[in-house]
Formats: C-alpha cells, structure tokens, sequence
C-alpha cells in the first residue's frame, strides 16, 4: 500500500514537472515569437528615431553619452508601447505564476509587486509612512478654514485590506491600516473632524469580500455610493448643511444599477493578466431621475473643456463603457474620464445653493459624482496635478460652504502641502 502510494506520488511530481516545461517553454516561444513580430513593425519608428537621434550634434563626449541614453530611452519605448500581443502575453506570464502557485509578484516598479491574499484578492503593499507632518499641516490649514466659518472634514475611504479577514502570506506586511490610524489619531489632536468609513462599514457589516473590485486597488462603485450616504449624513447632522433632508438622493431605490459580468481587469490585475486573478463585474451607478449638468474639465491649467446635459452625457464616460472593447480598458475611470486636476461641476437642478471643494485622489472619482446629486456646484481638485500652492487663493476666491478631502491611505503627500502651510500661516496673519 505505500509502495503503491509513493508510485503514485512519483507519477504526480513527474507530470507536475512535465507541465511546468511545458509552460515555461510555449510561454518562451511565444515571446520571441511576439519581439520577433514587434521589431518588424516597428522598424520604420525605429529606424526614424534612431537616424534622429544619430543626426544630433556630438561635439562633445558628454553629448555623445546623452545620445546614447536618448537611443536606448527611445527604442525601449517604442517596443514597449508596440510590444505585438502585448496582453496575451501579461495573460500568460500570469497564468504560469498562478499554475506555479505564486502569491507574490515582482513588479519592475517595486511599489506595484502584486500580493494575492487567502480570498484570492490581489492588494498593492504599502510601506509604513511618518504621518505627523500631513497632520500637522491639516491642522493650520483647518484653523484658517474656521475663521472663514468653512468646515473641513476629512473622509478616510476604507481599505482592501482588513484586519480579522485579509490574510497575506507569511512574512509580508502591510502598513495600510496602522498608517491610517496613527493619521487619524494625529488629525484629532490636531482638531480635525473627519470620518473613518473603515469603521462606518464595520458597524454596518458590509461583506469585505465585495468593498472593493478583486483586481483592482480601487473600491466599487457600490461602496463609494455607500460612503455618500454615510458623509452626507454626517455633513447634514454636525454642520447642519441639509443636503439630502428628505434621503431622496441617497436612496439606492432612485438610481439605476446595471451590472456587466466579467468586463474589468483592475489596476493590479493589468499587471498581472487576466488567468491569474480573474476579471471583475463592473456596475454603473446612475440617476433614476431628470439631471441638467454644466462640466468643466481643466486639464492644462489654462483652459475649460465644457460639458453640458445630463449626468450620463457629462459625467459618464462612453468610451470606458464599451463593454465590447478589451477587459484592460480602465473602466474605474468611468465618472468623469480620469483624475484630472481641477473639474468644475454645476448641478442645474439641485435644490439648493451650497458650494463645495473636494481635495481628492482617484477614489473620489464616483463619490464625487454621487455627491453631486445633491450640491449645486462643486470643484474637486486633486493636488497631484493641481498646483498646490494656489490651493487657499482658489478656497478663498470660491468661498464654499464645505471642503473636503477624501483619500486612502494617510491622503495628502506631505511634499505637495508644504506651501499650504506657508500660505495658511499668511492668511491667519492677515
């Protein structure tokens, strides 16, 4: 009996290794195969960069050396962005990690290395960050908001990893949530209101399976419904804004949900393939209601793209919800096209005259949109691409009735907030 069972163990190891050649070797052939076919259609770019490049004055060794540089640089980009079955071939790679059993990936950016947790969902790692700085910041910048009488209110967004559920595999860490507490504590020292949903979710037992999309850092649509309804409430309770008085507009009963099955490869799965984690469902969240909207898009910082109509023709993007178009299309994207560094947005049909200003990162994208049901105008800034040092001369001139950053993470890359600082200590002086 143990001699049959260790045959047949033998029997299984021979096999497992005859398919991991297997794989390894068609995964070979099919990347030569694919840099062989991206050489040859690109050769009349490549050709043309590299004669420009080699046209260039060389007097110097110096310029030579830039040269060369400039000639690696262009012909590495030229194959990457022309790289033949480039998705095929991520696929690939990812379905041999996954039949090797592999729940860490190597990025060649070592801020994007892939973790697949026990549930099968992949996470970014995040590093353990001094947050006192950021903190410290909020706090000046609050005490000038409230000489305004301007309320600021920071949204702390929930994280996909969460104690008591995500399991990583031994050895490897995240930092995300003690990050997140050491900020908060900071930002209660410092007299800053804000709102933790990573405890607002807790208390509503939201399943932490779907908070957030299985390929992608960003959380669902859903949930950042879900997050309006718990800020308003708030807004509406402390600060006596009265946004939603009659639950109207955060009632999920008055909007549409349409969900697209198996159409959304996410920020962490377009690095890894769509075998090795799966693909997510995608559901668009809209208005069951009539909406007039007046969109400003500034994307350069010198002009306004407008949009006019209603939430679906100015907010929506059509082009990410082609659904018949490759699951690596970024459909998270899908409210407003991109962050974009400043979005003006006119709600014609809201039943009220309140302003706001929303600091944000890529999660404010649908809760932002959701929000703007319910205010008459807002202007949601992200700082990086906003040019930060501005950022109080534009509270100034708007004069909103709130402002709020909503953010992952500890939120504000202190490096961008320093003139904030600068800048509030010179208007509490004035």
């Amino acid at each position: 009996m143990v001699m049959e069972q260790e045959e047949q163990e033998k029997e299984q190891s021979t096999r497992n290794r005859f398919r991991n050649r297997l794989i390894i070797m068609l995964f070979c052939l099919f990347l030569s195969l694919s840099g062989l076919f991206t050489i040859i259609g690109n050769a009349k770019k490549l050709s043309s960069m590299v004669k420009a490049v080699l046209k260039e004055n060389a007097a110097s060794t110096h310029e030579f050396d830039g040269r060369i540089g400039k000639l690696t640089k262009g012909i590495e980009e030229n194959i990457s962005s022309g790289f033949i079955a480039k998705e095929k071939y991520i696929d690939l790679v990812g379905l041999a990690d996954r039949m090797l059993g592999k729940q860490y990936i190597n990025d060649v950016d070592p801020k994007k290395n892939i973790v697949k947790d026990n549930h099968g969902l992949l996470h970014f790692l995040t590093r353990r960050m001094k947050t006192k700085e950021v903190t410290d910041q909020l706090a000046h910048l609050n005490e000038w908001l409230k000489i305004k009488h301007i309320p600021l209110l920071y949204v702390q967004t929930p994280l996909k990893v969460k104690p008591r559920f995500t399991q990583l595999p031994p050895s490897i860490e995240d930092f995300s949530n003690s990050n997140s507490n050491t900020f908060l504590a900071g930002l209660s020292t410092g007299g800053v209101d804000y709102v933790d949903l990573r405890s607002e979710a807790s208390r509503a037992q939201m399943n932490p399976a779907l908070m957030f999309y299985r390929t992608d850092h960003h959380w669902t649509n859903q949930t950042a419904f879900w997050a309006v309804r718990k800020v308003v409430e708030k807004l509406d309770e402390d600060y006596g804004l009265s946004l939603d008085p009659d639950r109207f507009y955060t009632d999920p009963a008055n909007f549409t949900y349409r969900t697209y099955e198996h159409v959304f490869l996410g920020s962490q799965g377009r690095r890894v393939g769509k075998y090795y984690g799966g693909v997510d469902d995608y559901t668009l969240i809209a208005p069951d209601f009539a909406t007039k909207y007046k969109i400003g898009i500034n994307k350069n910082g010198r002009s306004l793209s407008i949009r006019e109509g209603s939430f679906a023709d100015t907010i929506l993007a059509k082009e990410l919800l082609d659904m018949s178009s490759s699951v690596y299309k970024n459909r998270y994207a899908a409210y407003f096209g991109a962050d974009y560094r400043e979005v003006q947005i006119t709600n014609q049909n809201a039943q009220n005259q309140l302003k706001m200003v929303i600091v944000k990162d890529s999660f404010g994208l649908p809760f932002t949109a959701f929000l703007s049901t319910m205010v008459n105008e807002i202007r949601m800034i992200d700082l990086r691409y906003f040019s930060h040092e501005q950022l109080l001369a534009y509270i100034n001139d708007f004069h909103p009735d709130a402002v709020l950053f909503v953010y992952k993470g500890i939120g504000i890359r202190y490096n961008l907030i320093t003139e904030i600082l600068r800048m509030s200590r010179s208007f509490v002086q004035e």
